[in-house]
C-alpha cells in the first residue's frame, strides 16, 4: 500500500503500527480522524516536498453514516484544526487547496439500475441470482458507470432486445436513449425516476466504462455499489442509515501568498484541480485533459510572472530517461520543446 515499500516500516515505527484505513464504525470516526492528522504531520515532515497531498476519508465515512451530526462536526473540528496548524508551517510561497471529491445530501428513495436493466430485458444473472452472466448482458452498472458488451451491441441483438436503432445511428447511443426514454417508475406506475446518461469517448484502453450516470437527483438517488448485490427492486424507501449519499456539489478553498483574498471564483469542476496545481508547479497542461486551471483565483501579480506550458497530451513525454552528463544537450532540446525548461 506504500511508496517507496520501505514507507511502511516507517509508518510501523513511527506510530507503533501500520494498517489501510478501513470504513469504521460511527463513534470511533472522530478520534480515527486525529489519529489521520497525526499521519499527515509525520508525512508531512517524511520528506521536502514539492507537492504535498493527503486525503481525510473520515469526512466521507461520517457522512454516510451520520450525515449532519455531532460526530461529523467533530471530523470536521478536527481537520480544521489540523489545517490551521498547517497553514502555520507551510512556506510563503505555497499554496493550500482544499478540496472534496463530492458532496452530500439526504435522499428518500434509492435506486437500482442492474435490476431495472434486467427488467428491460438487457442484463442476465447466472443461476445463483446474484453473479452476472456476462456473456448474456448488453449493458451494467457499477460505480455510477455502464459498462457496454461490444459483441451484443449489433443492430439485430439490440432489435431482438427490444431497442430499435435508427438508420445509421449508433447503437451505443441508440442504447443510452432506449434508458432515457425507459426510466425507472415507482410499483404503482405514479413516479418516474429519470437518470442522466452521459456516453464517454470511445478509447483502447480496455475495460474503461462506456458512459457515466450522474448519481445524485432531488429526493433519490442511483446506488453506487450494487453489481453483486442485488436488491429485489428498482426502487425503495432507503433506511436511516442509507439516507445520506453522494451528490455531486462540493466545495473547494485556496489559501497563500498568491491567491486573492475573500474572492469567489463561481462553480468551477473538480477536474480543474489538477490543471491547477499543475500551473502552480510550472509544469505543462495536457490540452487533452478533462477541465483547466482556475487562473482568476491568483492575484495578477503572480499571473503576469507565472507563464502557462501546454503539451498535446503526456503520452507523447518519455516515462523515464536515464541521461549521461554530455548526453544533456539533446534532451534540454526537447524538455524546451515541451514546455518543460524556458
Amino acid at each position: 500500500y506504500t511508496y517507496p515499500p520501505e514507507l511502511a516500516d516507517d509508518l510501523s515505527r513511527m506510530f507503533d503500527y501500520y494498517m489501510p484505513t478501513k470504513f469504521l464504525n460511527a463513534e470511533v470516526v472522530p478520534s480515527v480522524t486525529k489519529e489521520c492528522s497525526r499521519y499527515a504531520a509525520a508525512l508531512y515532515d517524511y520528506d521536502d516536498w514539492d507537492l504535498f497531498s493527503y486525503v481525510y476519508t473520515q469526512s466521507d465515512n461520517i457522512h454516510h453514516l451520520e450525515g449532519f451530526s455531532g460526530l461529523s462536526e467533530k471530523v470536521y473540528q478536527e481537520i480544521d484544526r489540523y489545517l490551521g496548524e498547517l497553514m502555520t508551517r507551510l512556506p510563503d510561497e505555497s499554496t493550500l487547496i482544499v478540496a472534496s471529491d463530492h458532496g452530500f445530501a439526504r435522499y428518500a428513495e434509492g435506486l437500482d439500475l442492474n435490476e431495472h436493466f434486467e427488467n428491460l430485458g438487457l442484463l442476465a444473472r447466472q443461476t445463483d441470482g446474484d453473479t452476472l452472466d456476462f456473456d448474456r448482458t448488453v449493458v451494467f452498472h457499477n460505480m455510477w458507470h455502464l459498462y457496454f458488451n461490444d459483441d451484443l451491441l449489433t443492430r439485430e441483438e439490440l432489435s431482438a432486445r427490444g431497442v430499435a436503432v435508427a438508420g445509421g445511428e449508433d447503437p451505443a447511443d441508440a442504447l443510452i436513449r432506449f434508458l432515457s426514454e425507459n426510466p425507472i417508475r415507482s410499483a404503482d406506475n405514479s413516479k418516474s425516476y429519470p437518470v442522466t446518461i452521459t456516453r464517454l469517448p470511445g478509447d483502447d484502453s480496455g475495460d474503461s466504462p462506456d458512459a457515466v450516470v450522474e448519481g445524485g437527483y432531488e429526493d433519490y438517488h442511483v446506488e453506487f455499489w450494487n453489481l453483486k448485490r442485488p436488491r429485489g427492486s428498482t426502487v425503495w424507501r432507503v433506511s436511516t442509515t442509507e439516507a445520506y449519499d453522494h451528490q455531486r456539489d462540493g466545495i473547494y478553498v485556496m489559501w497563500g501568498t498568491h491567491v486573492k483574498k475573500g474572492v469567489d471564483t463561481g462553480a468551477r469542476d473538480i477536474q480543474d484541480i489538477a490543471p491547477t496545481v499543475l500551473y502552480l508547479l510550472g509544469l505543462p497542461v495536457a490540452e487533452d485533459m478533462d477541465g483547466g486551471a482556475i487562473y482568476d483565483v491568483f492575484n495578477r501579480e503572480f499571473i503576469a510572472g507565472h507563464e502557462a506550458y501546454f503539451v498535446k497530451n503526456y503520452s507523447d513525454i518519455p516515462r523515464e530517461t536515464v541521461v549521461v552528463e554530455e548526453d544533456t544537450e539533446p534532451l534540454e532540446k526537447k524538455l524546451k520543446s515541451l514546455g518543460y525548461v524556458r
